[in-house]
């Protein structure tokens, strides 16, 4: 059933020529656009080695939300959650449903975006398994609290909007988009309270090379700890429909 599931999850997902724009195509637009500034500009800043990580933070981003949170409201919405409340089908083996589809997706971003890096002299082959890895920590904490938004937000023009304005915001003040050496303090200083921040710092230092801000082991233990964390609440809060109790 699980399997089943996953293999439809799937197909929704590519079939929407919406969606698929989004998660495969957008974000890797930005590469083109950082390629761009680096060679119109002068200076000792590398514009596209700095820009690369943050091109991948944005497709699991967007993988997360408008492929995860959006939609599940709109599965809710429909009134298809409720008629699968109506099966054999447990959230538990709903929600493992929606992850191994996006991981296919985001095989996929991070493999255009290792290829890239090779190309360009940034990443070597052997540094390709600590990518994963890392890859793997910011999906799973990108995973968690996309389901349990889409688990809580009831409206998708809500969801999408919501989403659509918050997220690149708090990309900048990650320091995903704009170095936080640039920022003021204040900002450097709530930039260490998002997690965003440390999937940016362990993609920066896998993918290109960047200066750490944290150790490895530091940003490790942040999103591991932020996906427990909105794994438990997801547990205890997912709802098939507005009218079931938590």
């Amino acid at each position: 059933m699980t399997r089943q599931l996953s293999l439809t999850n799937l197909r929704e997902l590519l079939r929407d020529p919406t969606t698929f724009f989004f998660l495969l195509v957008f974000p890797f637009l930005f590469i083109g656009l950082y390629a761009f500034i680096s060679t119109t500009t002068q200076g000792s800043f590398d514009t596209f080695r700095f820009g690369l990580p943050g091109v991948l933070v944005l497709a699991f981003g967007q993988l997360a939300f408008i492929g995860t949170t959006t939609a599940l409201v709109q599965l809710r919405a429909r009134g298809t959650l409720r008629l699968l409340s109506l099966t054999p089908v447990t959230k538990r083996a709903f929600a493992a449903s929606i992850v191994p589809p996006r991981l296919a997706i985001a095989g996929v971003q991070i493999t255009l975006m290792a290829v890239v890096a090779i190309a360009t002299g940034y990443l070597a082959g052997g540094d390709v398994a600590r990518l994963l890895l890392s890859s793997l920590f910011g999906l799973a904490m990108l995973f968690s609290i996309g389901i349990f938004l889409g688990g809580r937000l009831r409206s998708p023009e809500v969801a999408s909007g919501l989403l659509s304005a918050i997220f690149p915001l708090l990309m900048i003040v990650a320091g995903v988009f704009v170095p936080l050496s640039e920022m003021p303090d204040a900002v450097r200083t709530i930039s260490d309270w998002i997690p965003l921040t440390y999937l940016g710092d362990a993609l920066r230092q896998d993918l290109v090379g960047g200066t750490a801000l944290h150790s490895i082991g530091v940003d490790y233990a942040v999103m591991g700890g932020t996906a427990l964390i909105f794994t438990a609440l997801t547990a205890l809060t997912f709802r098939w429909d507005d009218g079931e109790k938590a």
